[in-house]
């Protein structure tokens, strides 16, 4: 089994201080790579348990995920036009996602995806790789999509993954799609079931608080999160924009849905009412 770190609880020794008033220091390059690796060990040994607990036609309808998403082609399902929003950032298909590729459409050669990539990011949610899995969870994947979609793209990508998931039920596969704009999520613009007790913005942190604590990361962009010391997790947008500052990281290989530094006391008793 992979050895890996915890997510970072301090920061590391200082590069050089940034801002007086919030006493930032900054981790050195090779520490970012080290944190990043935590991510990915981690991740790795946790979507590896989850795969060990799977049936076959679980297994091979998450191995195709990523490229069903990341391909419009008439033998897959899903397909619809060419016009329908695709393709995963930073995505290279691994040896598992081509031959379950090649089982739904034999003989398939992957075309190379050129122009627009539409998708960020794609995470499983929910009960895979923790203790709770059990051989009829359900696949639930959080579909995180570019932020200048128009309204008939949305639309259109929300019917493909319709299809795909209906494709999932014939294999006897339970899967659910959750389109996500992590801008507007980190802005607590995509709450829903705010009830009278005003807990919204307290739903929104317990679910983003789930997030980080189970999603498994299957392709494109990571979560910045894990760049995020907890001491800084209160400033955290001004941490990751000095980070890209210094050009310590790259924006654009991260996806950021916001910290969970804080619950608001007088949200909390309404959030936990309406969770019962």
């Amino acid at each position: 089994m992979p050895k890996f770190s915890k997510r970072p609880t301090q920061a590391p020794p200082l590069t050089k201080p940034r801002t007086k008033k919030l006493h930032i220091q900054l981790p050195s390059s090779q520490q970012i790579c080290l944190w990043r690796q935590a991510f990915l060990n981690l991740n790795h040994t946790r979507l590896e348990q989850a795969r060990s607990l799977m049936l076959d036609r679980q297994t091979r309808v998450l191995d195709a995920l990523p490229l069903l998403l990341h391909l419009n082609h008439p033998q897959l399902p899903g397909f619809i036009n060419q016009q329908v929003p695709a393709g995963i950032e930073h995505y290279s298909p691994q040896a598992t996602s081509i031959s379950a590729l090649r089982y739904i459409a034999k003989g398939l050669q992957i075309p190379r995806v050129s122009g627009l990539l539409s998708i960020q990011a794609i995470f499983l949610m929910g009960s895979l790789g923790t203790l709770a899995q059990a051989a009829n969870s359900d696949l639930d994947v959080w579909l995180c999509h570019i932020d200048d979609m128009s309204v008939e793209q949305l639309a259109m990508l929300k019917t493909k993954c319709e299809l795909i998931e209906r494709w999932a039920q014939e294999q006897k596969v339970e899967l659910h799609f959750f389109l996500m704009n992590a801008r507007e999520f980190r802005q607590g613009k995509q709450q829903t079931n705010v009830d009278a007790e005003h807990s919204g913005s307290t739903q929104h942190l317990l679910l983003l608080a789930e997030f980080y604590r189970s999603s498994l990361w299957l392709a494109g962009r990571q979560p910045s999160w894990w760049l995020v010391p907890t001491q800084y997790e209160k400033h955290s947008e001004n941490y990751l924009e000095l980070l890209s500052e210094r050009q310590l990281i790259h924006q654009i290989h991260w996806i950021n849905f916001g910290s969970i530094a804080t619950i608001p006391a007088a949200e909390f008793i309404g959030a936990v009412l309406w969770q019962l």
